[in-house]
């Protein structure tokens, strides 16, 4: 253990002072933001909340329906009897538990969508990285996650917008 220490220690000592001079191109990018933020993505989410129109009105419905239930308790609660209590509350627990059925499943489709449109937007986030990468002659291309911290000098996310735009367009 001792010799793969010392011979890491040796190895680092020899590559750093090279990487130093070198003076090596870095840019850090967030490809998520980039590809969620383009004219694509835009079209894409105006399409699902289009296809999902009927869901959130349902939505709507049923938070109009609880807090008119909700209101109805605590205005007439004093005046009603065990059973019509009882009645509202699983009444107003039904309605809950199908605004929350219906919240699942439109972010499990969203998910979905999401996860698709990554995949079949894959090649062009590449090609666009690549084409940024030989412009700026970039050494090496670190993603957002990866860092702490970053100067805006060195994020390339709008550039890779621009051309994910401008490719997009063609």
């Amino acid at each position: 253990m001792k010799k793969l220490i010392t011979f890491l220690s040796v190895c680092m000592m020899a590559v750093l002072p090279s990487l130093a001079s070198a003076e090596a191109n870095i840019a850090v990018v967030d490809i998520y933001r980039a590809l969620m933020s383009s004219t694509a993505a835009k079209a894409a989410v105006a399409e699902l909340q289009n296809e999902f129109k009927p869901e959130q009105e349902r939505l709507t419905q049923l938070e109009q329906e609880i807090k008119a239930k909700q209101e109805k308790g605590q205005r007439d609660g004093m005046l009603m009897t065990e059973d019509d209590k009882r009645r509202l509350f699983e009444e107003i627990q039904s309605k809950k538990a199908d605004y929350k059925h219906i919240v699942q499943k439109l972010q499990k489709m969203q998910a979905q969508r999401e996860k698709q449109f990554l995949g079949q937007n894959k090649a062009t986030i590449d090609a666009a990285l690549k084409e940024l990468v030989d412009e700026l002659k970039i050494d090496l291309l670190v993603t957002r996650e990866a860092t702490l911290w970053v100067s805006p000098d060195l994020d390339i996310t709008l550039k890779l917008l621009e051309k994910l735009n401008s490719n997009q367009a063609k």
